[in-house]
C-alpha cells in the first residue's frame, strides 16, 4: 500500500471514484503500472478557476500548485484551461445603501480580500509550474481584475513548451502581448466586443496579433475573430481585417500560414495579401464584411464573385 500512496493526490481522487472496494484491494500490486498508464491521460487537462467550485477551493489549488504540492498535475498536464481569475463571484450577497450603491457584506470582503492575497502570492508560481503544457485555452472574465489578468500573462510568457494559445478576450482588461509569444504555432484570438477602436487595450491586442504573425518563424494557424461589432462603428476597419493581420508582413519574407480562419471581419486578396497566403491548405471566412457603404446590399457578395480568381491564383481546388 504504500507504493499506492506514493501516487498523485489527484490521480489518487480520481482513481477512487472509478473503482470498488475488491478494486482498490488489489491495487497494492499493481500501483505503480496504474501510475505509468493512467498519470498521463487522467491528468493530461488542468483547469484554475479560482472563484468555482468557491473561493476556499480554487485557492487552495492555487497554493497547491505554487508550492509544489501537485507534482503529478504539474509534470502530466499539457492542456492548462484558465477560467476566473477574480476572487469576486456575481451571486455574491450586497449590501445597498440609500444611495442605491452596494458592496458585499462583511463576510464576502473577507472571504474576496483573502482570495486576493492568495492570488498575488501564487498565482505566478502556480502558472508558471506547468512547464510541460502545450496548449492554453484563457477565458477572462468580467469581474477579472487588471492585476490579475497582467500576472497572468506575463507567467504564460514563461512556458518552455507552448505552442498553442487559445484567448476569448472580450472581457480582457489589458492590451495582451500576443507578440511576445514567438514559439507559437498556433494562436486564436476572438473579441465580440463593441466600438472597438485602433487604439484602445483591445485594439491594440489586435496589432499585437498582426506583429505574432510577422515574426513567429513557426506559425502556421491563425483564428480571428471580432463577432460583436458593428460594421458601421468609426474606427473599426484597422482593428479587424485580413489587410491589418498581414500589416506587419513584408512581401520579401511571405508568411508560411496554413490555416487561417477569419469571423466578423473585412477581407481583400490582393497583391498586399496574396503573397502569404500560398500556403495555405485550409480556408475558413464567416461572416465576412465590407467596408460600409449606402449601397453595401448590392456590393455584400463581391468578394465571393472574385473569390473563385483568387483561388485559381493561389493554386487552391474548391471542394
Amino acid at each position: 500500500m504504500d507504493g499506492f500512496l506514493t501516487l498523485p493526490v489527484e490521480l489518487l481522487l480520481e482513481i477512487g471514484d472509478l473503482i470498488d472496494v475488491n478494486d482498490r484491494k488489489s491495487l497494492r500490486v499493481v500501483c505503480r503500472d496504474l501510475a505509468d498508464c493512467f498519470e498521463a491521460c487522467v491528468l493530461h487537462t488542468a483547469t484554475i478557476d479560482i472563484s468555482t467550485p468557491s473561493r476556499q477551493a480554487g485557492t487552495a489549488k492555487l497554493s497547491a500548485l505554487a508550492l509544489g504540492n501537485a507534482p503529478g498535475l504539474t509534470r502530466s498536464a499539457r492542456h492548462l484551461i484558465i477560467k476566473s481569475l477574480a476572487a469576486r463571484r456575481s451571486d455574491d450577497p450586497v449590501i445597498y445603501d440609500s444611495e442605491g450603491g452596494y458592496a458585499p457584506d462583511s463576510r464576502t470582503k473577507a472571504e474576496v480580500d483573502r482570495a486576493d492575497k492568495a492570488m498575488k502570492e501564487h498565482l505566478r508560481p502556480a502558472l508558471v509550474s506547468f512547464g510541460s503544457v502545450e496548449k492554453v485555452t484563457w477565458t477572462m472574465r468580467c469581474l477579472d481584475r487588471e492585476w490579475t489578468q497582467t500576472i497572468a500573462v506575463k507567467a504564460l510568457q514563461t512556458l518552455p513548451n507552448l505552442r498553442t494559445l487559445v484567448l476569448a478576450a472580450t472581457s480582457a482588461h489589458i492590451t495582451l502581448p500576443v507578440h511576445e509569444f514567438l514559439h507559437l504555432h498556433h494562436v486564436e484570438l476572438s473579441d465580440n466586443s463593441t466600438r472597438l477602436t485602433p487604439n484602445s487595450k483591445k485594439g491594440r491586442t489586435f496589432k499585437n496579433l498582426a506583429r505574432l504573425i510577422a515574426t513567429a518563424p513557426d506559425l502556421t494557424c491563425v483564428l480571428a475573430m471580432r463577432n460583436g461589432c458593428d460594421r458601421e462603428t468609426r474606427g473599426l476597419r484597422p482593428t479587424s481585417s485580413l489587410h491589418q493581420l498581414l500589416s506587419e508582413c513584408s512581401a520579401e519574407n511571405p508568411r508560411r500560414i496554413q490555416r487561417l480562419f477569419l469571423s466578423g471581419t473585412f477581407v481583400k486578396i490582393d497583391r498586399i495579401t496574396q503573397p502569404h497566403l500560398r500556403h495555405l491548405v485550409a480556408l475558413e471566412l464567416s461572416h465576412v464584411r465590407e467596408p460600409y457603404s449606402p449601397r453595401s446590399t448590392s456590393r455584400r457578395a463581391a468578394i465571393f464573385h472574385h473569390l473563385p480568381e483568387c483561388m485559381k491564383r493561389l493554386g487552391w481546388v474548391l471542394c
